[in-house]
């Protein structure tokens, strides 16, 4: 933990939740320093209850300066085994969105490289206030948004969880930035909501659409966005830049310090700039593998190369641009066709605030079906706007709902989605 901590007084605020007590270095020292890991060896895996955050942090960070590796959890885990590899210190969670999650083992040294590499791009400084709201036991919360805010010396300022965005916003005031993900911040962008002056807004964790990307910078004028990929495998950032209406689909930027990026065709050839394939990255913050899951590990990670299992393109200037999951392509007609792209080509109707597609079941062609949230939309007006789409891509049939299934996370649940019906079609 010392590295976190590096010249902080203990009188120095790390955390101010709003309406709360200021917490400090010292208070946090304390709290580490009080903890103790009856039964549960050095090299054990110590279950944390991260469901209320100060307590969660403090939890994680007591049990790695331990010597002990901490397991972020929402619910009580058992077991005090020792994981598969001995420089382990934390086991992470993927999101699950894309099978079923898994287990991460995360090194110290992997951890501090990543964060490091944030603050290379990220402008985050010793004494500014950043605005929080992915929970604690994702990747994206712990490493990216609450580790980054203790390494820089600034203060994490945690948000009210929940669909709260005008309450959200109020909270947010006094902060210079604010890290969340595409479906937070395109709620935060809806007209009539207080606008707080932020000097950057930082999304991961999903796709980032064009129109989303055009409704956050009109909802923040001024402010810099930064689009933001990785993977909890990868410890989790892996590219990251500023991102603007202009800007390329997909467009994530180039890989952050200390990462090389490939993309690479079926043979695992790398392919020249321009052309699309499978991204691969080699990192210092990579996983030491899935925890007790040799197998699946030795299907993704090969001589430092980590397969991420989504597709991409490189520019000629070495920036990728990410066009989706490998899996999320299915045949409709024959015709390949990414449920990614057909969700993000939805969001650019003026009348669709969130989508989601997935096969329509049963159909013996593989057509789409769309799921999408929309206040008082015109279907004749949709019907003739997916005109304009390419055959494959015209869902048959639409469903309108209060809100997408999504995890934890904030990414959108497929399975959940599949299994929607009902809503009005």
């Amino acid at each position: 933990m010392s590295w976190l901590l590096a010249d902080r007084a203990d009188t120095d605020v790390v955390w101010q939740p709003p309406g709360g007590p200021p917490r400090t270095v010292g208070a946090l020292r304390a709290a580490v320093a009080a903890l103790r890991w009856h039964g549960v060896p050095p090299g054990g895996v110590v279950s944390i209850d991260v469901s209320e955050p100060w307590a969660g942090l403090v939890g994680v960070l007591g049990a790695i300066s331990a010597g002990r590796v901490a397991l972020p959890s929402t619910r009580a885990v058992a077991g005090a085994s020792v994981p598969a590899h001995p420089d382990a210190c934390l086991l992470l969670q993927t999101s699950g969105s894309s099978g079923a999650p898994r287990r991460v083992m995360l090194s110290a040294a992997g951890i501090a490289a990543n964060v490091s590499a944030i603050l290379g791009y990220l402008p985050l400084r010793a004494g500014q206030r950043l605005g929080v709201v992915t929970p604690l036991h994702y990747s994206y919360g712990l490493i990216g948004q609450h580790l980054v805010s203790l390494r820089a010396g600034a203060i994490t300022v945690p948000l009210t969880p929940g669909p709260w965005a005008a309450r959200q916003l109020d909270e947010l005031e006094g902060c210079v930035g604010v890290s969340g993900v595409p479906s937070t911040l395109a709620a935060w962008s809806r007209p009539g909501l207080p606008r707080p002056r932020l000097s950057w807004l930082a999304s991961a964790g999903a796709p980032l659409g064009a129109a989303r990307v055009r409704a956050i910078a009109a909802a923040f004028p001024g402010a810099t966005l930064f689009n933001q990929y990785g993977m909890t495998e990868a410890g989790p950032r892996l590219c990251a830049g500023p991102v603007s209406p202009s800007s390329p689909a997909g467009l994530v930027g180039p890989p952050v310090a200390g990462t090389e990026i490939a993309v690479v065709g079926p043979d695992g050839t790398p392919l020249p700039a321009g052309e699309e394939g499978e991204i691969v990255a080699r990192t210092p913050s990579a996983m030491l593998g899935y925890w007790q899951e040799p197998a699946a590990t030795a299907a993704v990670l090969s001589e430092g190369w980590l397969s991420t299992g989504d597709r991409g393109r490189l520019d000629g200037a070495g920036r990728l641009c990410v066009l989706g999951r490998r899996d999320d392509l299915v045949q409709v007609g024959g015709e390949r066709v990414s449920l990614v792209g057909v969700e993000q080509a939805l969001l650019e109707h003026p009348q669709i605030d969130a989508a989601g597609v997935c096969p329509e079941p049963d159909d013996p062609m593989g057509r789409l079906r769309a799921v999408v949230v929309s206040a008082g939309l015109d279907r004749r007006a949709l019907v003739r706007w997916m005109r304009g789409l390419p055959p494959a891509w015209r869902p048959i049939r639409v469903l309108c709902v209060s809100a997408l299934p999504v995890r934890p996370s904030g990414k959108l649940d497929r399975r959940a989605l599949a299994a929607i019906h009902g809503g009005e079609p």
